[in-house]
């Protein structure tokens, strides 16, 4: 799991090499995120003590049920990147 910073929104990304998925979230800056192993379909919990979903929906927790707002984003590999934003620096 990894908190990153999109123009003004926060993101959580959460993923799975064995699972084989990879997600992300706008959440909000004043709680801390943490990722739970072997609770699939659960996969983060935040200082709250809310529990979330795959699919960002809250489970467990005083705001039960409400969902995260996903990003627009895709996935592409670099080569792919470079060909649509000449202006990119990849890194490895």
């Amino acid at each position: 799991m990894k908190k990153s910073k999109n123009n003004a929104d926060d993101i959580v990304v959460v993923g799975s090499n064995n699972l084989q998925f990879i997600t992300s979230y706008k959440v909000s800056n004043n709680r801390i995120y943490t990722a739970l192993q072997n609770s699939f379909p659960n996969v983060m919990i935040d200082s709250d003590n809310s529990i979330y979903d795959v699919f960002g929906i809250i489970v467990s927790g005083s705001n039960e049920s409400n969902q995260l707002n996903s990003p627009n984003t895709f996935a592409a590999s670099f080569w792919a990147w470079k060909s649509f934003y000449s202006s990119i620096i990849v890194e490895s």
